[in-house]
């Protein structure tokens, strides 16, 4: 009988933890919820000039769905956020457009209505999520949104 208990309060305890993890990302997905507009790039610990930037946007709602605009096509892709890790982390699932059926895994920061963050490839591994927010250290740019107030 004790090993059923036992059992019991650790299965207990992994779904109490699950849910308290899924309460934190639908949290931060509620303050990410909004339009972003690309206002800074680096590309190879390079920063891009800002006159140069591509017309690159975005609208994220609480439930992770985003609708994004770049210069090539407009795709939809989900968003899961994991604000407990450090760095927070973040996997882009590509629902629509030439990438899609395929995940970027990444790491992001959000202060106040500043958005950053930097990816894998699309398809990339979890082994080549980035660690910090090194552009140099990776073959994709790190990205910095701002959101777009009153729209």
């Amino acid at each position: 009988m004790r090993p059923v208990l036992a059992t019991l309060a650790l299965l207990w305890l992994v779904f109490t933890m699950a849910a308290a993890g899924d309460d934190a990302a639908r949290k931060e997905l509620k303050l990410l919820a909004g339009k972003w507009k690309l206002t800074a790039m680096e590309i190879g610990g390079e920063k891009f000039p800002a006159d140069k930037l591509p017309e690159f946007s975005f609208t994220l709602d609480a439930d992770g769905i985003a609708k994004v605009k770049t210069p090539e096509e407009d795709v939809e892709v989900t968003l899961k956020v994991n604000p407990a890790k450090k760095p927070k982390t973040i996997e882009v699932d590509h629902q629509t457009g030439q990438e899609k059926g395929k995940k970027q895994l990444g790491i992001y920061k959000l202060e106040g209505d500043r958005f950053t963050v930097i990816t894998t490839i699309p398809g990339g591994e979890e082994s080549n999520r980035p660690k910090d927010f090194d552009s140099s250290k990776v073959k994709t740019p790190l990205m910095v949104f701002e959101r777009v107030k009153g729209k």
